[in-house]
């Protein structure tokens, strides 16, 4: 229907117009009712009318979903498919099956400790996962104005907070990276999105000032350009040497 319908809406707006004004001239124009009567230029003028609204309508109809068949479109071929307003302990519910099920995981995080307090005690289950994890070094450029002092300020923290939670994080998977159970490399770049990838589907989002990064609008994509241009990201902070380290 919209593909027989799109070249011709004007016409077909325009048609419907002129058919609801004949309508109200039937209705109205004495000289049609005192010729055929009042009954009949009444009926005839009344469908008129009904058929001109009703084109308007359809036109209505057609051209909106139009715009709605666009958007998702577009949707679909950014692999968007779902969007939060918030990350982390918000939507801790969207992460539980797709980690509990994963066979690869990949993150970018400052020092990811909600991450840690809930999965910390089950990182040596996770045998079976190809675990890849990036924090953001604490002592690049250097340790008294690094990375992590910044977004400490820009995250309106307490002074060293991120620093610590690296540190902490680093001290209890340091065993189970010696087992190969997972790897953790040190971040030294800006961040510019956090990104949780669970095998297809990935969670991102921005990084914004003034506020914790776990209340930032977080994004779920699969598939789609979004997907390809984020996992590039990732795999260049994780093979280039000079954009990260092992700790």
């Amino acid at each position: 229907m919209q593909r027989f319908f799109r070249p011709y809406k004007t016409v077909w707006f325009l048609g419907h117009v002129i058919i609801f004004l004949l309508g109200i001239i039937v209705v109205y124009a004495p000289l049609i009712s005192n010729t055929v009567g009042d009954a009949i230029a009444g009926g005839v003028g009344a469908s008129l009318i009904a058929a001109g609204v009703a084109g308007y309508i359809l036109y209505l109809y057609v051209s909106l979903s139009e715009d709605d068949k666009q958007r998702y479109s577009v949707l679909v071929h950014a692999g968007l498919i779902n969007a939060f307003n918030a990350r982390s302990v918000v939507i801790r519910e969207e992460y539980a099956s797709r980690i509990r099920d994963a066979t690869e995981i990949d993150m970018i995080g400052f020092g990811l400790a909600a991450f840690r307090q809930d999965y910390g005690g089950v990182f040596t289950d996770w045998k079976k996962k190809k675990v890849r994890i990036l924090l953001l070094d604490p002592d690049f450029p250097n340790k008294d104005a690094s990375f992590a002092v910044q977004r400490d300020r820009e995250e309106k923290n307490e002074p060293g907070r991120i620093s610590g939670e690296v540190n902490q994080f680093i001290n209890d998977v340091r065993e189970i990276c010696k087992e190969g159970v997972f790897e953790v490399r040190l971040m030294r770049a800006l961040p510019s999105v956090n990104y949780f990838r669970l095998d297809q589907d990935i969670f991102w989002g921005p990084y914004l000032i003034n506020g914790p990064s776990r209340n930032s609008p977080t994004f779920l994509v699969r598939g789609g350009y979004l997907a390809e241009a984020l996992k590039s990201h990732f795999n260049a902070l994780w093979l280039n040497h000079d954009l990260s380290r092992k700790f």
